[in-house]
């Protein structure tokens, strides 16, 4: 047998040091940690809990490959696409058909993440495990395993905050491991938060119901709701609501709440309920219809606020005999109204659309005026279809590289196949997955933001199609990738205060132009800025935004326009003609104000990047998207966030409480500092850009030696090397989603 050694929360080999397998030990998740430098990857540290769901002993775990779990009807091809995946260095996620000792089935939902050193070595996987077997199919509503026909295993459809649980244990794992060998200050991929998380935000005490499914059953129930009853989530979910229903509970108010859902009517009454233990309590109940686009309710939301309250000359009193006053009954209704708006308000963005595929023809767009520069790429497509006379398939490209991995598909660089020397960015969804995960308003939203967009600092797309599983989006291919790959091989993963300038100005156009379409843009960070071939930047990934209204205004403000020439558009003029136009003493300034009118309570963006309004579950605005441009200058500048701890809860208490400092060690200017502190303001109200937009930034000091208008003809800080482009061989072809 591997020796082995106890350590507190787990085993571990006498390999791993006995401090590291102490930390992994503060972690109460079910996890693995096998180490890649050595021959058959085997665990060097297993958790307590994993141990618990296995049954197996350290000593038969501590030196073993994890193969030990598998039987006879794992999933072979998901096993060797798992092997494949591990080999390649990549972060995998799969669920199997595992066993336990004693020869128990299981469904294991197991994400696998590598950690890398700085060169790209591997020397470290986690595996973290969840077992699904009892979590509720989504279909049918069933429990445990079923078998086909032939004997074999059929996967339930599970509820995605299984996976998104699992996801967020690694992450925690993973900076552990990170830390453990020496990496802890390297970046990691940041991935967006978004619906998934808004309703278990959201601090009341509420419940989301599906009035299509047989009995109305409760889907969804926050944290507090729980706190509040006492029920458990597994007490709760697939059940109506009646169970806090009781003896003494008024049948004319239960009467007006089944109305009401007949209706499809929001209403809100007052009802004797009663918590897990037989405690009663007054229950001040709304219930708000969610509707979709069409009107149709999808869902109900239910919350309850707790209005009982006892008078001490009155100690003799029961609860269900407590007297109200009616100036107290009104005030307790306008809470519970105001609290399901709320949450009606977060559970309608996960109404359902119209599968946004349905229009995803394959034929070409139109190209805007600031895409012809890429004609040589539109005129190689319209060869292709014969001049827009045919749609574009899958089978018109040829794969070269998976280029970017993201929260719901991935990113391939393509080829047409006709003209191999044409490339594209292919980005490639899974229906299955964005229907399973509830994601069909994010690839709604990103695709009407793709097809609307025309802006030389933003993505362009050429045209979108499907196939029976999966959707496609052709977009224009960056050379000079991320800029936060660019950025980790920076000194000291920062740039200089003038690089900062120009990628933070041309940020800043993007925002500007999204903001006058009426779009927030949510998720701003270095991963989603791309670097072109002349080494202008473009932002893309778009599915975190929200789409507006907006109604540009100009406003008028004292003094003069600045003017001031350009490097590259005027290396060539005479001295004369680089002189400003002469203006007078006294006059006026003009500037146009374009910011979205929208106020919502979603819970999206960056981990590092998610503004206080955000985080409060107070709603938020297009300000958003300024507080996110000055995390991304601090970034740049000082190669950290300004807020960043070590867990999540510590990050997203530095951004409501902590004060912001900058570096005493890096130089910068005090009107950098001044820009960003404005920024990042807390009070949305008071910060830079809320009230006069982007002119209002573009207006502050730091910027005052920007061209604005040839800001895209400025040489930038840095140009990506060009690259000769290998020819794509059949034979090098590698499998892409089709």
């Amino acid at each position: 047998m591997a020796s082995h050694r106890i350590s507190e929360g787990g085993a571990h080999a006498p390999s791993l040091d006995p401090i590291v397998a102490r930390a992994f030990g503060a972690f109460d998740h079910t996890f693995t940690v096998c180490d890649a430098t050595k021959p058959d990857c085997p665990i060097v540290y297993a958790s307590d809990g994993f141990l618990r769901m296995t049954g197996y002993a350290a000593a038969e775990v501590i030196g073993y490959n994890c193969r030990f779990l598998q039987g006879e009807k794992t999933n072979k091809n998901d096993v060797r696409e798992l092997r494949e995946a591990i080999k390649k260095g990549d972060r995998w996620s799969v669920r199997l058909l595992n066993y336990k000792k004693d020869g128990t089935p299981f469904w294991n939902y197991l994400v696998v993440a590598p950690v890398k050193l700085a060169d790209g070595t591997v020397v470290k996987y986690i595996g973290v495990q969840t077992d699904v077997t009892e979590v509720k199919d989504a279909d049918t509503g069933e429990r445990g395993i079923e078998f086909d026909e032939k004997g074999q295993p059929v996967p339930s459809r599970y509820d995605a905050r299984a996976a998104a649980a699992t996801l967020g244990r690694v992450s925690e794992v993973e900076q552990a491991v990170r830390t453990a060998e020496g990496l802890g200050n390297q970046a990691q991929r940041r991935t967006g938060m978004d619906l998934a998380s808004t309703l278990e935000r959201i601090e009341q005490s509420f419940v989301i119901t599906d009035p299509s499914l047989p009995d109305h059953p409760i889907v969804f129930a926050s944290d507090g709701f729980m706190e509040f009853t006492g029920y458990s989530v597994d007490e709760i979910l697939g059940r109506n609501c009646r169970f806090l229903q009781g003896p003494k509970t008024d049948r004319a108010a239960v009467a007006k709440i089944r109305e009401a859902i007949e209706n499809g009517e929001e209403c809100t009454v007052r009802l004797l309920n009663y918590t897990k233990t037989g405690e009663e309590f007054w229950n001040m109940f709304t219930l708000a219809p969610v509707r979709d686009e069409q009107g149709i309710v999808r869902f109900f939301a239910g919350v309850q606020v707790d209005i009982t309250a006892h008078d001490p000359q009155t100690e003799h009193e029961t609860v269900a005999e407590i007297t109200f006053k009616e100036e107290d009954n009104d005030a307790n209704v306008q809470v519970s109204k105001s609290a399901a708006q709320l949450v009606a308000g977060a559970a309608a963005k996960d109404k359902e659309f119209e599968p946004p595929w349905k229009h995803m023809s394959g034929h070409m767009l139109q190209p805007k005026p600031h895409q012809l520069e890429n004609r040589r790429h539109w005129e190689a497509l319209w060869r292709v279809t014969n001049y827009n006379d045919r749609p574009l398939t899958i089978d018109d490209f040829v794969p070269i590289r998976r280029i970017g991995q993201g929260d719901v598909g991935t990113v391939h660089l393509v080829a047409l196949a006709k003209e191999k020397d044409v490339r594209f960015a292919l980005k490639i969804l899974t229906k299955q997955e964005i229907i399973d995960r509830n994601k069909l308003h994010r690839l709604q939203t990103e695709s009407t933001i793709l097809n609307q967009i025309d802006h030389p600092f933003v993505a362009t797309l050429f045209a979108s199609f499907q196939t029976s599983t999966h959707v496609y989006f052709l977009m224009e291919y960056c050379e000079g990738g991320e800029l936060y790959d660019f950025l980790q091989k920076a000194p000291g993963k920062r740039l200089s205060e003038e690089a900062t300038k120009f990628y933070a100005a041309e940020v800043l156009v993007s925002l500007q132009y999204l903001h006058l379409l009426g779009f927030v843009y949510r998720d701003l960070k270095p991963e989603n800025v791309l670097l072109r071939r002349n080494g202008h930047i473009m932002i893309t990934d778009f599915d975190l935004s929200f789409c507006a209204s907006c109604q540009p205004h100009i406003k008028v403000r004292p003094g003069n326009p600045t003017w001031y020439p350009g490097q590259r558009a005027t290396a060539h003029a005479k001295k004369k003609k680089l002189k400003p136009p002469r203006l007078p003493k006294s006059g006026s300034n003009p500037t146009i104000v374009a910011e979205p009118f929208t106020f919502t309570n979603s819970f999206v963006g960056t981990e590092e990047y998610l503004s206080p309004e955000v985080l409060n579950g107070t709603g938020h605005s297009g300000a958003v998207d300024w507080w996110e441009l000055g995390i991304f200058m601090y970034e740049m500048a000082y190669g950290t966030t300004p807020f960043k701890a070590a867990t999540r809860d510590e990050t997203f208490s530095n951004i409501t409480n902590a004060k912001l400092t900058f570096p005493d060690n890096i130089p910068m200017s005090e009107d950098f500092k001044d820009c960003v502190r404005k920024l990042l303001q807390r009070d949305s109200t008071s910060r830079l850009g809320t009230l006069g937009g982007a002119e209002e930034i573009k207006s502050h000091p730091f910027f005052s030696c920007v061209n604005w208008g040839l800001l895209r003809w400025e040489e930038p800080p840095y140009v990506p090397k060009p690259r000769r482009a290998a020819p794509v061989r059949d034979e090098e072809i590698f499998e892409m989603e089709i």
